[in-house]
């Protein structure tokens, strides 16, 4: 069975970094733009999502990438692992998909709003206060929506101690390379 592990939290909690920790040191066997950004690796993981300086995974997609994503969902390309983080695809339409694509879904919810708001102003990033809450209500409601589906992590933690708390099959499948 192919999995699926979705990072989802505030603006600032860390989703990028996790997601950087859990690739670093695997080799990228082939980057693609179109119709979907998204990446392979050796280890058999495929990460959707484009890279930029800031914002990059599935933040860093257009508006209206949902029906692209969706079908690319079917991707004889996909492999073992998909994984994304973010916001653009961090919905029940997608998630759903997902699921009815055959895949096993983790939702990691990264949680601390503290310290997304250190790292925000460490960066220098202003976001308007009302959309930032808005995003933490819409991470709380895929958390009470997709309960049995959601790990929570602790944000404060240390990136090591975040790695640890993966729990099989996702941390079998991204060390099996």
């Amino acid at each position: 069975m192919k999995h699926a592990l979705y990072i989802v939290g505030e603006p600032g909690v860390g989703k990028s970094t996790l997601a950087s920790a859990i690739t670093a040191g695997t080799e990228v066997v082939m980057t693609c733009a179109k119709p979907l950004a998204h990446r392979h690796y050796r280890n058999r993981v495929t990460e959707l999502g484009a890279w930029r300086e800031s914002f990059s995974g599935t933040d860093a997609l257009g508006m209206a990438v949902q029906p692209v994503a969706v079908t690319f969902l079917h991707d004889p390309t996909c492999q073992d692992l998909l994984m994304a983080e973010g916001d653009r695809l961090a919905n029940d339409g997608f998630l759903n998909a997902v699921l009815a694509a055959g895949y096993d879904l983790t939702i990691l919810a990264l949680v601390g709003a503290r310290a997304a708001a250190r790292r925000r102003a460490a960066r220098g990033t202003a976001q308007d206060p009302k959309w930032v809450a808005g995003r933490q209500t819409k991470v709380a409601n895929l958390m009470e929506r997709w309960g049995s589906r959601v790990t929570v992590l602790d944000a404060t933690l240390p990136v090591p101690d975040l790695l640890r708390c993966l729990t099989d099959p996702v941390s079998t499948s991204f060390r099996s390379a």
